[in-house]
């Protein structure tokens, strides 16, 4: 829903990201406040926060580094592939267990690298064909930069919905039906 709405213009586009960026700081702060080890734990066998936050990193490793940038190397060891995927992109550490801090140093640099990327983008831009030329995923096709922007906006809020769900039983406990 929100990656469709900003899809159409860069400025758009830029407040798309500002807006789950802005989302995810909040909930960020929120988790800090947790034991760390509940940060790790998985509800309901979905990702753990940390898990999920580390699925956003892949993420904009492959629709941004790969995708866009055609980046050579896009994949950051930490980043967490979704299942059909895992093993499939090379620089994935399968085993990586990293800290919540060394999830969250990524990830702060990937946004850093977006917003750069964003503050010269044009509307023009937005329809420019992106084909990455390495192995991994998404498959090598051609995508619309604005399509692959769009689609780490579009990560960002569901992974946050989700990720909201799971802090809510982490910090109130599972709700029982009685």
């Amino acid at each position: 829903m929100l990656a469709t709405l900003s899809q159409t213009d860069a400025g758009g586009l830029s407040a798309g990201f500002a807006s789950v960026y802005g989302m995810w700081d909040e909930l960020v702060t929120r988790a800090s406040t947790l034991d760390e080890s509940l940060l790790h734990d998985q509800i309901d066998f979905e990702w753990s926060f940390v898990e999920t936050l580390r699925h956003l990193i892949y993420a904009t490793d492959c629709w941004f580094a790969r995708v866009v940038l055609d980046d050579p190397q896009p994949f950051h060891a930490i980043a967490l592939s979704h299942s059909e995927a895992r093993g499939q992109d090379p620089g994935i550490d399968l085993a990586a267990n990293p800290t919540l801090s060394e999830v969250l140093d990524t990830r702060r640099a990937q946004q850093a690298r977006v917003r750069a990327f964003l503050e010269t983008l044009t509307d023009a831009d937005l329809d420019r064909q992106c084909r990455p030329t390495t192995p991994g995923n998404p498959p090598e096709e051609s995508f619309p930069l604005g399509a692959a922007l769009g689609v780490i906006v579009n990560e960002e809020y569901w992974h946050h919905t989700y990720a909201t769900r799971d802090l809510d039983v982490l910090t109130r406990g599972p709700v029982l039906d009685v």
